[in-house]
């Protein structure tokens, strides 16, 4: 296969053995796909300890993060089903409503609320299975280029095997269902350019805006094919007949700015949302940061776990070789898949850069350049396919191999941190207190409603205490002083005060309290001020 040859159009190299099945044995042929995929990924959850946490309410990392947003669901559930007014716990001078991300997975969850009751698993499924499909589109993708569906899967999994992306799997944050439409995205593109059905398109746009609405940074696919249309114009992908990419590069301009509109639309909305109700609980624009935030990254690196809770030691091995396969092998690569990698690679480079402040303690920031790690796989097993087809089958067999063991070690490394975010001292002490996991039963019990205007102290995050005892209110920060603690006191509507340490209040705030005690739950008092 010569090198013009090599690098025509996707169109061409997925014309094989499937353009020859009969309708029906594709049918049979992609639920057998389905089945092992599934087998597969159920293994892997079930192994890495997947299922055992899905009952546990939000805990361990960033529950801060967490809870804001399983606040969401709750609040659509208890409060208010208006979409278009999202709210948390926590009040402001407008009923915690407050701008954010689009809340489509908390409110498909807070539907489900109303199915079955109250249930925080709900929402963790929900994620899982979006992202699950999301690895399932990707290895369909990758199997149009590679033609071996095990490669293909092996692929996949060495791309997404990172133990901080399946910690935000079955999870309450957005990022990584994100991720999932991302790669259903992708999986449409393909589809549309090689079939050009306008339901193919119209699949690619809609998942494409549904990922960039959970998560700005996802509208990096959308750019990507816009430079990809470019770059067409330069006949830089026709093949031997001369045919261009895409074919109406107009008709999916279109769609690509009208999903790019909606996104804007969103987003815009929601910061008015913030301003307008002065609650901005969630970051909506850049957090850009200086060489002090690179010190602290590295050192992150260097006297942390942040290093390998991204990636096993075999995978950073493994991309470092695909890099350099890439830059000396690049003819041998489908320019497509080459040209994506690059672009990816380059729209990455620009998202660490504006949002590089927020690395330092956010490990999910790090789950939106997954996209870009998997075409630089796909790239590579391209190229080594390319290869063994030209001198011998024994370059795919050894790259099997490699990938067989990589992925061996990606899984021991994904159930060692996997575990290790779950043990009992990150379960139970990231929200400050594990006192608040069962009080609301208490509550309920001594006459309180969740209405009833609450005040938290002390308590560090944004509405972690609230949100876990499902009551709305204020918080008391651990560095209030006292002119703080009076002021919120002396709120006309406020009916209880919660405490998880109430000597230091005591001694902040000196009071006659212990009059008005109405419980006591595992370290915790609760005064009926009221």
């Amino acid at each position: 296969m010569n090198f013009l040859k090599r690098n025509t159009l996707f169109i061409e190299t997925s014309k094989g053995y499937l353009a020859k099945l009969t309708p029906k044995n594709k049918i049979t042929l992609h639920l057998l796909y389905f089945v092992i995929f599934t087998f597969a990924i159920h293994l892997f959850f079930n192994f890495i300890g997947v299922y055992q946490y899905l009952s546990y309410r939000p805990c361990s990392i960033h529950t801060w993060a967490q809870c804001q947003r399983a606040s969401i669901a709750q609040c659509y559930y208890e409060d208010s089903m208006n979409f278009f007014k999202p709210r948390t716990q926590r009040y402001t001078p407008h009923e915690g409503i407050t701008g954010m991300e689009f809340p489509i997975i908390y409110y498909v969850g807070a539907l489900f609320y109303k199915i079955f009751g109250f249930n925080e698993s709900i929402l963790r499924l929900i994620s899982l299975v979006i992202v699950s499909l999301g690895f399932y589109s990707a290895t369909l993708m990758s199997n149009k280029f590679l033609k071996n569906y095990i490669f293909s899967l092996i692929i996949v999994a060495s791309a997404f095997f990172s133990p901080v992306l399946l910690f935000y799997t079955p999870n309450f944050m957005p990022d990584a269902p994100s991720v999932g439409f991302v790669l259903m995205c992708w999986y449409y593109f393909f589809k549309y350019i090689s079939t050009l059905q306008k339901k193919h398109l119209g699949l690619f746009i809609f998942f494409g805006t549904l990922a960039s609405l959970l998560k700005v940074v996802s509208i990096m696919c959308f750019i990507i094919v816009i430079c990809l249309l470019i770059i067409d114009r330069t006949k830089f992908f026709k093949d031997t007949k001369n045919t261009p990419l895409f074919k109406f590069p107009l008709k999916v301009l279109k769609g690509i700015f009208f999903g790019i509109f909606i996104v804007m639309v969103w987003y815009v909305y929601a910061s008015w949302l913030a301003t307008h109700y002065k609650n901005e609980t969630f970051a909506l624009h850049p957090i850009m940061g200086n060489l002090n935030t690179i010190k602290q990254i590295l050192d992150g690196f260097k006297y942390g776990d942040a290093l390998y809770s991204y990636y096993a030691y075999e995978t950073y091995m493994l991309l470092i070789v695909a890099i350099i396969f890439i830059v000396i092998g690049a003819k041998f690569i489908n320019r497509l898949l080459l040209t994506i990698t690059i672009l990816y690679f380059l729209g990455n480079v620009c998202y660490v850069y504006l949002f590089l402040g927020q690395f330092v303690n956010h490990d999910y920031y790090i789950i939106a350049l997954i996209p870009g790690v998997l075409f630089l796989l796909l790239s590579f097993g391209d190229g080594i396919k390319q290869l063994a087809d030209k001198y011998g089958l024994i370059i795919q067999v050894a790259f099997f191999i490699v990938l067989f063991f990589n992925m061996k070690e990606c899984i021991r490394n994904c159930w060692y941190y996997y575990d290790n975010r779950y043990n009992e001292f990150r379960t139970f002490t990231s929200t400050g207190d594990r006192s608040y996991y069962d009080l609301e039963k208490k509550l309920r019990s001594a006459g309180v409603k969740r209405t009833d205007i609450t005040l938290s102290g002390f308590d560090f995050s944004f509405c972690n205490t609230l949100y876990l005892m499902d009551q709305v209110g204020f918080l008391i920060s651990p560095h209030a002083d006292s002119t703080e603690i009076a002021n919120s006191l002396n709120m006309p509507e406020l009916k209880y005060l919660v405490l998880n340490d109430s000597a230091k209040f005591n001694k902040i705030y000196p009071n006659h309290f212990e009059k008005k005690i109405l419980l006591t739950h595992r370290g915790v008092i609760v005064y009926k001020l009221n």
